[in-house]
């Protein structure tokens, strides 16, 4: 058995640059992780949205999976981090700087939560809600 979560990532940005990233990820990831490790496909893909989900996964780094996934959306928000992006007094043009990622890991405690995000456009992107139910 062991301990496990639930992972959700969603990146948007420029239809050419989400293209780039799908080809990338299509040529170099694992068929587990572009395949699921369930039902259907971990990774979706939309014009400007990537998505990853897996759900019920042991998610430790040090994994080799988990750490291939986790060096994925590091290299995207470097992608990012290392464009030129605008200023007040300098708009730029370059298609990095539209770049946005969030990563959302619920582990299994209530308190076992990661949320990490990039960029400035977080519309339709996952977040973690916590409710009472009554059963």
């Amino acid at each position: 058995m062991g301990y496990s979560s639930d992972i959700a990532i969603a990146i948007t940005g420029d239809k050419e640059v989400i293209d780039a990233i799908v080809a990338k990820i299509k040529l170099t990831m694992p068929e587990v992780l572009t395949k699921g490790y369930y039902d259907g496909d971990a990774f979706t893909f939309e014009d400007e949205r990537i998505i990853f989900t897996v759900t019920d996964v042991k998610w430790y780094d040090g994994y080799e999976d988990v750490d291939k996934i986790n060096a994925w959306y590091k290299e995207i928000e470097e992608m990012y981090n290392d464009a030129q992006h605008s200023t007040a007094d300098h708009a730029t043009d370059d298609p990095m700087a539209t770049l946005c990622g969030k990563f959302v890991r619920v582990g299994e405690e209530m308190d076992d939560n990661t949320q990490e995000y990039f960029g400035n456009d977080y519309l339709d992107f996952p977040e973690i809600i916590r409710h009472i139910n009554w059963g």
